[in-house]
């Protein structure tokens, strides 16, 4: 039988060599969807619709802006603005080259427009802002941690929807 590359079929006709062929032709037809589709595996697109070359489809806030999504850039920022906050606070931990990262934006963005200043919601690119994800050992992206009274109350790791989010925000305001 011929197979047009370098294999023998054992009795059950799988393909005992060349597997590794295989592995290499499904390996680049998954790449070369990425790059066809633009599922967002570049660590230099933006945010789609944000406009902000560098992804942080985010709102800068004052302190007691609560409408709104606030954008950490220092750890100084960080533990000003969420560990002494009066309220709880939501913070996503993502990056820019993150698809479920992209994903979870609008939720986020959502939640802060609903907060009525009930809560804080804020982002933190963990390009950016490096001691923060280590600090708190953030495992991958998006992590979302609810903190109130400066501790950490809920984790969530992966995408998150919005009544589990909103669930963890009213149960923190009564800590």
């Amino acid at each position: 039988m011929a197979l047009g590359i370098e294999g023998k079929v054992n009795m059950r006709g799988n393909i005992e060599t060349g597997r590794w062929l295989a592995t290499i032709v499904i390996a680049l037809a998954l790449l070369s969807f990425c790059v066809v589709v633009g599922c967002g595996c570049s660590p230099d697109k933006p945010v789609p619709g944000s406009g902000d070359p560098a992804g942080a489809a985010v709102a800068t806030a004052g302190p007691e802006d609560t409408k709104t999504v606030k954008d950490i850039r220092s750890a100084s920022e960080f533990d000003a603005f969420v560990l002494k906050s009066p309220v709880p606070v939501l913070v996503d931990f993502w990056a820019t080259w993150c698809p479920p990262c992209r994903e979870q934006a609008p939720i986020v963005e959502r939640l802060a427009e609903k907060s009525g200043g009930a809560y804080r919601v804020v982002k933190l690119d963990v390009d950016r802002v490096r001691a923060i994800p280590t600090r708190y050992e953030v495992p991958g992206y998006p992590t979302l941690i609810v903190f109130a009274g400066g501790k950490e109350k809920k984790r969530f790791v992966g995408l998150t929807y919005e009544p589990d989010l909103a669930r963890a925000l009213d149960a923190a305001k009564g800590s």
